[in-house]
């Protein structure tokens, strides 16, 4: 049997079409600038939005998009400790919701991932500098630089993993299990390495191109992931 796959906008999707800005409102009035990754809440049924023209993360929950984090309009960095609508971002281009429902982002123009605890109110940084460079491994994440991060993802103990042109970083999750079945959460405070690209890394081969973008783990094995290669067409398959 062929399901039928329903496309829609205006009504029924958020986005006008051609018209961009920052409204938020109904599903019919809300409008976006160049949104680039998406990622739900499967608690909840959130979607969440990277809008990265606009330099913020939006959620759309049932017909209705607000903005939860950034300043519309507004490119730099800042607010880590703050409240997320107090925050600053630039380009964000990548989102991955945690067992616990915060945010993670790839915070692309300020060379970060920062989390965004929905329940606390608070950003964070959790590994980048600023420095547009993915060298080191083996200490605090919050104390490595990554170079321009395009995609995150989970495997499922909670690990973070994460595109940065011709590397793929990843964060250990914490010994706490923050979640139902052990899972943990990667923090700043946890440690940082590498598993693709520029050596020292964790059993990877080195990269051979600088167009690294969507990145994910299998959810039934410990040891693969899934990354695009969007200078060569590849993706790539890599297994410890």
């Amino acid at each position: 049997d062929r399901s039928e796959l329903e496309i829609s906008t205006s009504e029924a999707g958020a986005g006008l079409g051609e018209t961009a800005g920052a409204t938020d409102g109904g599903l019919d009035v809300a409008t976006f600038r160049d949104p680039a990754g998406l990622a739900t809440d499967p608690r909840t049924g959130a979607l969440y939005v990277a809008d990265a023209g606009n330099h913020t993360i939006r959620v759309i929950e049932g017909d209705q998009v607000r903005t939860v984090a950034g300043q519309a309009g507004l490119a730099g960095f800042g607010g880590d400790g703050l409240a997320p609508d107090e925050a600053l971002f630039q380009n964000p281009t990548a989102v991955a919701v945690a067992c616990d429902g915060s945010l993670y982002v790839a915070d692309t123009g300020n060379d970060r991932v920062r989390r965004i605890d929905l329940v606390a109110n608070t950003v964070e940084t959790v590994i980048g500098t600023g420095e547009s460079d993915s060298s080191g491994q083996g200490q605090r994440a919050d104390t490595l630089s990554i170079a321009e991060p395009l995609g995150v993802a989970f495997d499922r103990f909670g690990n973070l993993f994460v595109t940065s042109t011709d590397t793929v970083r990843g964060v250990s999750a914490g010994d706490d299990a923050t979640c139902e079945g052990g899972v943990g959460l990667a923090t700043g405070e946890d440690t940082g390495f590498s598993v693709y690209g520029a050596p020292p890394r964790e059993g990877y081969p080195q990269a051979f191109t600088r167009c690294l973008s969507g990145v994910a783990a299998d959810p039934s094995r410990d040891d693969r992931l899934f990354v695009t290669d969007a200078c060569q067409g590849f993706l790539i398959e890599l297994i410890r």
